[in-house]
Formats: structure tokens, sequence, C-alpha cells
């Protein structure tokens, strides 16, 4: 005889939405990779008054929804005071803290290694440091990096290029020799030939 089918693999678990954020980062990291602090603002409850939104009152105070009256007036006629449950008064408020929300926004700091050769609108992807699913057993989202590259002073990018425009004299281009030049690992020493008193391009490859 033969034993029980396999069962068939249900279906992917769902995950909380991803988060986006911006990751700005210079060309010497884009070059040569580095490791970044990242900070994820991710909402808590609120440290004052434990996520419950209210904080207590040292004095009773008159309900303003309902003047201490305990009944609020609606459509179909008069109900109890959902503010104070109708008792007219309160000794509690919305937590000055959260503004009674009973959330408030947390930092926590990713380590997160950049590897060399990205540039702008590249992504990098931090599974489950996304946003919480709605239901509890689901796996969160991830986070979604997208890379910006900050302006630098002497360095421009054409795709994946990096293009440097520096002064050379006349009488330099003239003579010929070897050009220093800077590059973001480090100087480099290029050939310049002789006789060119002119602007030209000079490419190193794979520079």
């Amino acid at each position: 005889a033969h034993g029980a089918a396999a069962p068939t693999p249900g279906p992917a678990p769902k995950r909380g939405p991803d988060r986006w954020q911006t990751l700005e980062i210079s060309f010497e990291d884009a070059f040569l990779g580095a490791t970044r602090s990242v900070c994820v603002h991710t909402p808590q409850p609120c440290s004052q008054c434990a996520g419950s939104g209210l904080e207590k009152l040292s004095v009773s105070r008159l309900c303003e929804p309902c003047r201490g009256s305990g009944r609020v007036r609606e459509a179909n006629g008069l109900i109890r005071c959902p503010a104070c449950e109708g008792r007219g008064y309160r000794n509690t408020q919305a937590c000055s803290h959260c503004n009674g929300s009973g959330e408030e926004v947390g930092e926590r700091w990713l380590q997160v290694q950049i590897p060399p050769g990205l540039i702008d609108d590249d992504e990098l992807r931090l599974a489950g440091e996304g946003e919480a699913h709605p239901d509890e057993g689901h796996p969160r989202g991830d986070l979604r990096l997208r890379i910006r590259l900050s302006p630098h002073p002497l360095f421009r990018r054409e795709g994946r290029n990096l293009v440097l425009q520096r002064p050379v004299s006349a009488l330099r281009m003239l003579i010929g020799g070897s050009l220093r030049i800077p590059h973001p690992a480090g100087m480099r020493t290029i050939p310049l030939e002789s006789g060119v008193a002119h602007a030209l391009t000079l490419r190193v490859a794979g520079a």
C-alpha cells in the first residue's frame, strides 16, 4: 500500500507592509563600501501612559462634554455620556505626552553594510525590519533603503563612471609626464602625453 500523500504547501505567509527610507551616502562610501548606522522610527506604547492614552488627574474635574449632567444629547434623545460613563465628572484626561493616542515614536538604530558600487536609486533590503502585520503571528515587512549619493566637490557621475575636471597649465601639457589626480580610494598617477595644449579627456579604465 502506498503511504499518505505529502500535504500540499499552503500559501506563503503574509507579511507586514514594507517601510521605505532614503539613505544618503558619500561617493567614497559608494566606491569602497562602508558600514552605516540607520535610524528607524517606529511607533511604540507611550512611556508615560503605558499605551492607555489617559493620565490620572490629582483632582476630579467636571466632565466638559456633558457639563456634569452625565448625559449628552443625540438624534434619538439623551444618552449616557461616553466621556465620563455617566458620572458627570472625570478623574482622567488625555495623556499630555502622546495627546491621547497611546503611542510615541521610538528610535531604533540598525547597522547596515553598504556593498561597493551602489549609485542613485539602487536599493538595499533589510528583511523583517519593516512594519508589523496587523495580525499577530505574521512576519514583519522589510525595510527598503533607497540610495542617494551626496554631492561631491570634485567628482560627478555619468552612469557608473566618475568624471573629474582638473586644470592643467598649457606648458605642462606641452611637456607631458605624470599627472597626479584625486580618486575615492586615494591619489592616482596617470600618464600625460606631451605636445597637446588644449582640453582633452583622459580615461582610466577600471578606476
